[in-house]
């Protein structure tokens, strides 16, 4: 029998690194449709395993842990929220929407988020430290279902 659980985890983690892929790209340049990157901790896959099977495995992972990756993600989405703004939230004037014109990213608006991609980076390598950990102790529990 597959351990749905892990599978879901291996899943949710993927995701999250497809996310923080595209938000890499964003910043580079490439240009990324806003709806490809989840706003909210809740939208995304991990925060959806967390909601449930992440609540369900308190009792055999310990809560502690459970917490300090809903806080991580929670802080991932908070400097997520910068970028986003940079991107996704300024208003061309009427003249550039006229003549078809893209917002321009100022240059310092590029470092600034170059700065916040680098702490989205470190957030998820405790993220991604935390849910390995997670998936170890499934394993080792030989959880299969809850």
């Amino acid at each position: 029998m597959k351990n749905h659980i892990i599978i879901d985890l291996q899943k949710a983690k993927e995701s999250h690194l497809s996310q923080l892929n595209y938000i890499q790209l964003l910043v580079k340049g490439v240009e990324i449709e806003e709806v490809a990157i989840d706003k909210y901790p809740s939208d995304c896959l991990l925060g959806v395993w967390l909601n449930n099977e992440g609540e369900k495995l308190k009792p055999y992972c310990g809560s502690v842990v459970i917490d300090e990756i809903r806080a991580l993600l929670a802080s991932w989405y908070e400097e997520y929220r910068k970028i986003y703004d940079i991107y996704f939230t300024k208003k061309a004037g009427f003249f550039a929407r006229f003549f078809d014109q893209d917002v321009v990213i100022t240059p310092l608006e590029r470092d600034k988020a170059l700065l916040y991609v680098r702490n989205l980076e470190d957030i998820s390598a405790q993220l991604l430290k935390k849910i390995d950990a997670v998936n170890r102790k499934i394993a080792a529990l030989g959880i299969t279902e809850l």
